[in-house]
């Protein structure tokens, strides 16, 4: 039921759709991360809440066909751009992270 809610941005009053030019090569996909971190940076320093959702990938033809986009644009992800409830279970929710030093090698 929880995973539905992906497609109404889970209540979210506002729903973000992030395309990519299908001509744009690795590193442009790099870019293209970058400018989603920032919406999510932005918006946490306005006080919002973001939901990064690969989930809407899965439906680049209906998407296409309400957002209109160009057939030389790939979608690669929806964003939920709202208030964060800090009450909802789902937001309570925590998963076991890897340690660092397991995929990482820090320099000195």
């Amino acid at each position: 039921a929880q995973a539905k809610k992906n497609y109404e941005f889970f209540g979210a009053p506002v729903g973000l759709f992030i395309t990519v030019n299908k001509a744009v090569g690795p590193n442009g996909w790099g870019h293209v991360g970058h400018f989603i971190q920032n919406v999510c940076l932005a918006a946490v320093g306005a006080g919002l809440g973001t939901c990064l959702q690969e989930a809407w990938a899965g439906l680049p033809t209906l998407v296409k066909e309400h957002v209109g986009h160009g057939d030389d644009e790939i979608l690669w992800c929806g964003i939920a751009l709202g208030y964060e409830d800090p009450d909802h279970p789902a937001n309570s929710f925590k998963t076991e992270r890897e340690e660092l030093e397991s995929y990482a090698k820090i320099l000195e």
